[in-house]
């Protein structure tokens, strides 16, 4: 506690402000916060308590064998520190290692943050190739939370690169790994779903980008719908489908029906603003409907539908860079 003459004190103003983060920190401190973001929680006090030590060796009358001392207690415990982090993470291996032992521990976290570590460490599998181990990290997450949308995908895309190394490996066409791949997924994914379209939905974006999966991209979307017509997201989705096919009328219907149910469906108010550039409508009017959009919801969510948008084939007519560039300005 500063009070007194010393409260005037700008140095001892810094340190009390520093020791009053880590007081606050330790009294609110959560470990459900912690492991990937500690570092992060910390960062900002234990900058301050460098400040304030250094100013405090600078300006205080410290003998040079004082000095030294502290400065071989640094080294030592900078050293320690150093030797501690290298061993926990010496390889990728011993990483994923000590991750899993930590995602593994389900009294510790809560169902969703528990659902992201085993995100996490499925996209560190994922990352290196070990497809099999990500697998089983991502059907995990997804126990933890079956709510969660991206996990679908990014299981999905594992499934994907699966079938495209085995059609590579026994040179075969990909679509009929691609198949086999799929059919594996909805056998794991569809009896944990809360609702079947995010299964459909995961494995429709997941095959976006990828060549020769176009036919179960379409059939997914069509499924979403189908075993969910409730699912606002997914009727959007496949406007958006049947918009780039150029069957224009069918995706108004789509995005019509998602606006009547919910007038903020964001994703069906974009899709009739690119349906209006795709029937020809001027630059100027796609920007300006746009920019309303924009101002009229949270610009969060302007990004996240962005980013579905850009999941889409390529090959459309919208300007995406341009339609992103007023999402993210």
């Amino acid at each position: 506690r500063v009070s007194g003459p010393a409260a005037a004190d700008p140095r001892r103003r810094l340190l009390a402000i520093a020791a009053a983060g880590l007081a606050i920190f330790a009294l609110v401190a959560n470990p459900v916060l912690g492991m990937s973001r500690d570092w992060d929680v910390l960062t900002f006090t234990f900058t301050l308590l460098s400040i304030a030590a250094a100013v405090q060796l600078v300006a205080a009358p410290v003998p040079p064998h004082a000095l030294r001392w502290i400065a071989g207690a640094m080294a030592i415990t900078g050293f320690v520190h150093l030797g501690l982090w290298v061993s926990l993470n010496r390889t990728p291996q011993v990483s994923r290692l000590r991750f899993h032992r930590i995602a593994a521990n389900e009294r510790l976290f809560g169902a969703r943050w528990n659902s992201e570590l085993w995100r996490y460490l499925g996209s560190a599998h994922a990352q290196s190739g070990e497809l099999a181990l990500a697998r089983d990290a991502y059907v995990r997450a997804i126990q933890r939370n079956p709510a969660e949308t991206m996990t679908y995908r990014l299981l999905a895309e594992v499934e994907y690169t699966a079938g495209a190394w085995k059609a590579r490996a026994e040179k075969r066409p990909v679509g009929p790994c691609f198949e086999a791949a799929l059919a594996d997924y909805y056998e794991t994914v569809l009896p944990l779903a809360p609702r079947k379209s995010l299964a459909y939905l995961g494995a429709a974006y997941a095959g976006v980008q990828i060549p020769g999966a176009e036919a179960l991209i379409l059939e997914a979307f069509r499924m979403a719908v189908e075993t969910d017509p409730g699912d606002l997201e997914a009727r959007a989705a496949w406007g958006d489908v049947l918009r780039n096919k150029g069957r224009l009328d069918e995706a108004e219907a789509e995005y019509r029906y998602a606006i009547e149910k919910q007038e903020s469906q964001v994703r069906a108010l974009m899709g009739l603003v690119l349906l209006s550039g795709a029937r020809g409508a001027p630059r100027d009017e796609i920007t300006a409907r746009t920019r309303e959009l924009r101002e009229k919801y949270p610009w969060s969510t302007c990004v996240q539908h962005m980013m579905n948008l850009l999941w889409q084939p390529r090959g459309l007519n919208e300007p995406r860079d341009f339609m992103g560039f007023l999402c993210f300005k």
